[in-house]
């Protein structure tokens, strides 16, 4: 008699949860079994959309992106990263994920001279030292 009253209260419990959560929502079906058809939806109008305009004077900085990319060269000997296929190098106390290096001059145990930029907005699975993609390489 346990198993039943548990599984009933559980049953009572999610209708109730259920119920909760279609309260407000657009295109819900009215707890009382009332009407299907959804709420009619809303598109924002054109000034939510488009940014609040600054207040006279100020000026916003430029995004990264708008930024040049600073050339750096970097020496040192690649190592494996921890995930597969990553390669790190460090130089300055620094640690740099190395991209897009020739494959036969930039591996792992190689002692290497990069030349490259920082990439900016780039997602890596390596997650370790900034991603630096490397534009030119040269064995040591």
């Amino acid at each position: 008699m346990g198993t039943r009253l548990c599984i009933a209260i559980a049953a009572v419990g999610a209708a109730f949860l259920l119920g909760a959560c279609s309260q407000g929502q657009p295109g819900s079906i009215a707890a009382s079994g009332g009407s299907m058809s959804p709420s009619p939806t809303s598109s924002p109008s054109p000034s939510e959309s488009s940014p609040a305009p600054l207040p006279s004077g100020l000026t916003l900085p430029p995004s990264q992106s708008d930024k040049p990319a600073q050339e750096i060269t970097l020496t040192g000997q690649v190592e494996p990263g921890v995930e597969h296929g990553c390669l790190i190098l460090q130089d300055g106390g620094k640690t740099y994920q190395l991209m897009n290096g020739d494959p036969a001059i930039v591996k792992a145990y190689a002692r290497v001279r990069v030349t490259g930029h920082i990439a900016i907005g780039v997602m890596s699975y390596c997650m370790q030292g900034q991603p630096f993609r490397v534009t030119s390489a040269q064995a040591l």
